[in-house]
């Protein structure tokens, strides 16, 4: 029986002790000790900013109006194997932000305007702030104009390693497209017989696996490092000539690889030589956005449908001359065809909607036709993201955090972003676009943005026979001229009449 008690005042305190049982209502209230996790005295709690890293492939609008392309950190094979000056290794880079196309005369000349890049050589790269050439790659700059432009706008010229992983990604692609041999449609080199530079975004099909456009042909692009050929085994150690990359419109189709490497002397600048630049991700993030831009057909320019094709359809002879049909159809309103540029000897002329060239016999040549396309196309205006149409221009909306602004823009402090007021050329277009006035091509309308595109054919007379050549008609007789009377010797039977 007393087990049986004890047992049972065991188990009650066991019971009371878990908060089995009731609390006595004679049990006082008791005070927990104070520490600094109470509510007496709480202990402030650090907020810490989370940054977000950026994905691969990420685009931003950047302040110069350009896209610029996030490349992550990570490794990549670089080189070739059993390459001389650039044996085949494994590198590895941090993450960054490089632009998706070449800098254009148009964003080059507004840091000119700025008073911040001092002009190209004009005997490379003439009239280079004029529209005509607004959207082709900024040419005859040496390497420490390029630097400085980069600089300008927050950013640094790419390293040789950061370029090369830019344009064949991690799979080690021959070309930036991919293992497939070079076409024009791909890539503006050589075989392609252009001869100068084109629009930055005029190869969609020839973009690289972070859609950069022109890794491979149109311009040559500076890079930060100093060339060695031995520089992938040994370290650069050489301070002569700089390297360069991705080949142009000059070049082979064996000069196009992602690999193959170049050098020129910094001091140089030339027609096939242009850059583009690289910004670090914490440049990115502190830098303010453009307050306005030129209206644009879509948001993202090379989807525009614009497009324009020449292609010959026969060729003959006509009275003895040699002539040859060109059939031209283009995509995309407003601008409409201009700008025949057909190369000597030729002379083309539109008959009935069709091109018609002539020339010697047996003569070959280029001839070029422009497609420039106004905002109309596809019936859609469209601005970047985060802006909005208002008065013929995209204006950023919504509050920015603040932010930093190159050297010669101006800042709005009502949404922290950079306006630039009097600079001569407005409004900032994107890559690959020109600009025009807005309507009938009075002085006082505000320009607009504009994707200019150019078709090419190659045409190659026929040598038209004799046959095919028209009779010379026979000059008349001139008018006879009056003949002196005979003279006449007297004979012996008679006199003269």
């Amino acid at each position: 029986m007393k087990k049986i008690f004890f047992a049972t005042i065991l188990l009650t305190l066991i019971l009371a002790a878990c908060g089995g049982g009731e609390t006595p209502a004679s049990t006082p209230d008791v005070e927990p000790a104070a520490n600094s996790q109470t509510e007496s005295n709480p202990e402030a709690t650090e907020q810490v900013e989370v940054k977000l890293e950026p994905q691969a492939g990420d685009t931003r609008t950047y302040v110069d109006g350009t896209t610029i392309v996030y490349v992550p950190a990570g490794e990549f094979t670089m080189g070739v194997k059993n390459g001389i000056d650039n044996p085949e290794h494994t590198a590895s880079t941090d993450g960054y932000w490089i632009y998706s196309t070449e800098i254009t005369n148009i964003q080059y000349s507004l840091c000119v305007s700025l008073g911040q890049c001092t002009p190209p050589d004009e005997t490379v790269n003439p009239i280079y702030d004029q529209a005509v050439k607004s959207a082709l790659p900024v040419t005859g700059v040496n390497f420490e104009q390029a630097q400085n432009y980069c600089t300008w706008i927050g950013g640094r010229l790419p390293t040789e390693m950061e370029w090369e992983k830019a344009a064949r990604g991690t799979d080690a692609l021959i070309y930036p497209w991919g293992n497939d041999a070079p076409a024009c449609e791909k890539s503006n080199f050589s075989d392609c017989q252009k001869f100068s530079p084109d629009n930055v975004v005029a190869r969609e099909l020839g973009r690289s696996p972070y859609q950069l456009f022109d890794m491979a042909g149109n311009v040559f692009e500076w890079t930060q490092d100093w060339y060695d050929p031995e520089a992938y085994t040994r370290g650069i150690t050489l301070n002569e000539q700089k390297v360069i990359r991705g080949g142009a419109f000059n070049s082979t189709a064996e000069e196009l690889t992602t690999f193959a490497r170049f050098s020129e002397l910094p001091e140089v600048s030339s027609e096939d030589l242009g850059f583009r630049c690289v910004v670090e991700n914490d440049a990115v993030l502190n830098a303010a956005p453009l307050c306005e831009m030129g209206l644009v057909m879509a948001s993202d320019s090379q989807n525009a449908d614009c497009s324009i094709n020449l292609a010959v359809t026969g060729s003959y002879c006509k009275n003895g001359k040699p002539y040859a049909n060109i059939k031209v159809t283009s995509t995309g309103q407003g601008g409409g065809w201009g700008n025949i540029s057909p190369e000597a000897p030729g002379d083309c002329t539109f008959e009935n909607n069709v091109l018609v060239c002539t020339g010697p016999d047996l003569s070959s040549f280029n001839v070029s036709l422009d497609n420039q396309c106004e905002i109309e196309s596809k019936g859609v205006i469209g601005c970047p993201e985060g802006y909005e149409m208002q008065n013929e221009m995209c204006v950023l909306v919504g509050s920015n955090e603040p932010g930093v602004c190159p050297e010669g823009f101006n800042t709005d402090t009502s949404l922290q972003c950079c306006t630039v007021v009097a600079a001569p050329i407005l409004p900032i277009c994107p890559p690959g676009y020109g600009y025009k006035n807005g309507g009938y091509g009075y002085d006082d309308e505000p320009l607009i943005c504009v994707l200019k595109v150019t078709g090419s054919a190659q045409v190659n007379l026929p040598a038209c026979t004799i046959q095919d050549k028209p009779k010379e008609e026979e000059e008349p007789d001139p008018e006879p001229k009056p003949t002196d009377p005979p003279i006449c010797v007297p004979g012996p039977t008679g006199g003269c009449p």
